[in-house]
This record gives C-alpha cells, structure tokens and sequence, in this order.
C-alpha cells in the first residue's frame, strides 16, 4: 500500500439553457490536491481511493457565443470543491496509466437561487463536479 499525493490544475464548467434561449456557459480553473491510497492487486494493476480538493482560481462565464468574461466581482461557484475519488492504475515497467473518477461531494453553488420557467424557486438544485481523468507517465528513478 502507498499514499500519493496529486497536484493538478483542472478546468471544469457547465453549460444550461435554463431560462435563457441561446445558453449560458460557466468555466471554473482549480488547483486540485488529491491524497489517494494505492493498493496494488497484482504486480501490475492497483486500486486506489482517495479525495479531492480544490481550490477554485479563476472563473469565466459568458452567454452564448459571446465572449468570456472573467467573474471578478460576482462569482457563481464557491471558493473550494471536495470530493472522493475513485482509480484503477497499470504498469508496465516504469510506464503506467490510469482511469480517475472524481464524484463531488460539496454543493459549489455560492448562494445562488435557481428557478424554474416560472420564476419559482427550485429547492433541491445543486452544482456539483464529476469528472472522469485519463493518464498515462512515467516514473523516473532516483
């Protein structure tokens, strides 16, 4: 068993028709830290689990097919993310790759109220990240 520790940069968005014909688009930059425990369950495969929190650095968001606009004064995501991760990681001599998913826990919204066609306030809706990561690498020994 080993713990690792990740640092990536992530960019993750959504984009809704909600209320609004042509969309709207929201774009959202973190750094994440994923702490995971890795089990190998053969010389060459493993499992791990672990969690993920990151820390929102930008925000952009537009409508339609305009322009980003950086969210400076208003931003619609909360300042921090966490969730749980899930990963199945291959080796092939100092050659590996891995499959990640990431399913979020906390509610990003940052006290925005959503409603529905009417006008009427939605009280169960949520903004949460999910994410599925592709990679591959290579271990340099030292």
């Amino acid at each position: 068993m080993r713990i690792l520790t990740n640092f990536q940069y992530s960019i993750k968005g959504f984009k809704t028709d909600i209320n609004n014909p042509s969309g709207a688009s929201s774009k959202l930059a973190y750094l994440d830290v994923i702490p995971e425990l890795e089990y190998d369950i053969l010389n060459y495969i493993s499992l791990g689990i672990g969690i993920n929190y990151g820390i929102r650095i930008t925000e952009h968001n537009r409508t339609g097919d305009e322009e980003w606009i950086r969210a400076d004064k208003f931003k619609s995501s909360s300042a921090s993310d966490f969730g749980v991760t899930s990963k199945l990681k291959m080796r092939f001599n100092d050659v590996f790759a891995f499959i990640r998913y990431n399913i979020g826990i906390s509610d990003i919204t940052n006290g925005i109220i959503y409603t529905d066609i009417n006008g009427n306030a939605v009280d169960n809706a949520s903004k949460k990240n999910r994410n599925l990561q592709i990679g591959i690498g290579y271990v340099f020994a030292l």
